[in-house]
């Protein structure tokens, strides 16, 4: 620092006289002591910042909140207290990338430090990849406490965007009074926030005004479903584009919870892969898939979750499709593939296939076991049985009909080789789709 340098000058050229020598020496003195201050004060502002993450998280016996509570100088004076759980809607459209989040929440921190007077509230803490802070009411009423921390929550929002670019959303914890129960107000600060996927960007959202009924009753657009299905088959990469956007709306909007969205995506994933693998497109390793509904889960707004399946599924799965087309079906697989996908409702046989695309029938028999893994019979029944679970779920189709539709003999037939598949009936799986 500059006194310090200042006072190694000085110690270069001796004092002149014993009054210099103390005046030397008490300088000295105060900027040891000026550095020790400081030291003091940063060591004492991550005691704090410490505590309250380990209060959060649940990790003090009430006995250890009272104690250390009060060893870090601070005093119980308040009415009420509520806890704000802040999170970044997102990094698109932003100068960060997402290893800079850390730091961001940290920045988040030392804006509300520096923008909430110390009497409102605790140190501010970042726990868990969110931001905490639990604000003071020391003498108003709760409704009138209720009406500062939405202002409270206003005001960081407007310097998060102003200081950081950043677009922030605030879960709000219903009032408590006393420490200990800071873990459920951090619980409910965090649950509020997962209703975000159903709100816009800046949202601040009270716990106390959630539906907390936990049902599991979901809605699931089946039919647009269908359509971007179908328009991911024909190449259509602006109309599946639309269909999806449209799928991401009507989960959010018609569902009530975040634990209804969380099943109805995961059911879309599921069918999303289930149709990737149908068309013989490889996007990830099989062990790369398993980690997609923990990837999916980790997003958290509308936008975000849009531009994953996209630009993971959507777009590359279109694109593929595409390039087959573009080459005009050179690759004898991909012929093969396209007729079955078109005519599977017929009597497919690898002889009338040959024929028509003027090739041997064993030829045509090793090229395809080589290229897709599987045998032209096993992945005609494996196509028709995919379709035959789509009917199912989606459709009123009588059992036998669909049995019909599929080239079976007879329906008990197609009952013992479903039941073989799946280890249940027909019927019962139709009956296990409409109750999800």
């Amino acid at each position: 620092s500059f006194a310090r340098h200042g006072a190694i000058q000085e110690k270069q050229q001796p004092p002149q006289n014993e009054f210099e020598l103390i005046e030397q020496s008490f300088k000295q003195l105060k900027d040891r002591n000026d550095d020790l201050e400081e030291t003091m004060k940063q060591q004492a502002t991550h005691l704090q910042q410490y505590f309250m993450v380990r209060l959060m998280l649940g990790k003090l016996t009430d006995e250890e909140v009272d104690n250390r509570f009060e060893s870090l100088g601070l005093k119980q004076n308040w009415r009420h207290l509520a806890l704000l759980v802040l999170q970044i809607d997102t990094l698109n459209h932003t100068p960060y990338e997402k290893k800079d989040m850390d730091l961001l929440l940290f920045a988040v921190n030392s804006l509300i430090e520096r923008s909430i007077p110390t009497d409102k509230h605790l140190a501010p803490a970042v726990v868990d990849k969110q931001q905490a802070t639990i604000l003071i009411n020391q003498s108003g009423t709760k409704e009138e406490f209720m009406a500062e921390l939405n202002e409270t929550a206003r005001m960081i929002q407007e310097k998060a965007e102003a200081e950081l670019q950043l677009s922030v959303s605030i879960g709000v914890s219903q009032p408590f009074d006393a420490l200990t129960k800071a873990k459920t107000a951090y619980a409910e600060g965090s649950e509020a926030l997962k209703y975000r996927l159903k709100a816009e960007n800046k949202s601040i959202i009270f716990y106390e005004d959630l539906d907390q009924k936990k049902t599991f009753k979901t809605h699931f657009p089946k039919q647009l479903q269908h359509e971007l299905f179908d328009a991911v088959k024909a190449g259509d990469k602006e109309k599946a584009d639309k269909c999806l956007h449209a799928i991401l709306q009507a989960i959010f909007t018609q569902n009530t919870n975040p634990y209804q969205f969380q099943i109805a995506i995961a059911r879309f994933l599921n069918h999303v892969i289930e149709l990737m693998h149908v068309l013989g497109i490889e996007l990830f390793e099989l062990e790369e898939n398993k980690m997609l509904y923990d990837q999916i889960f980790e997003l958290k707004t509308f936008e975000d979750t849009e531009n994953w399946l996209k630009n993971e599924f959507i777009d590359p799965m279109t694109d593929k499709v595409n390039a087959r087309a573009d080459a005009q079906y050179k690759n004898i697989s991909d012929n093969i593939i396209h007729i079955i996908h078109h005519e599977f409702e017929s009597e497919l046989t690898l002889d009338e296939i040959a024929r028509r695309l003027h090739y041997n029938p064993n030829y045509l028999s090793s090229i395809f076991k080589k290229e897709m893994g599987i045998s032209f019979s096993e992945y005609v029944s494996s196509y028709r049985h995919h379709m035959a679970k789509s009917w199912l779920a989606e459709t009123d189709m009588a059992v036998k009909d669909i049995a019909e539709k599929l080239k079976y003999k007879n329906s008990q037939n197609f009952i013992r080789s479903f039941k073989k598949l799946e280890g249940i009936t027909p019927g019962n799986y139709r009956q296990q789709k409409r109750s999800m």
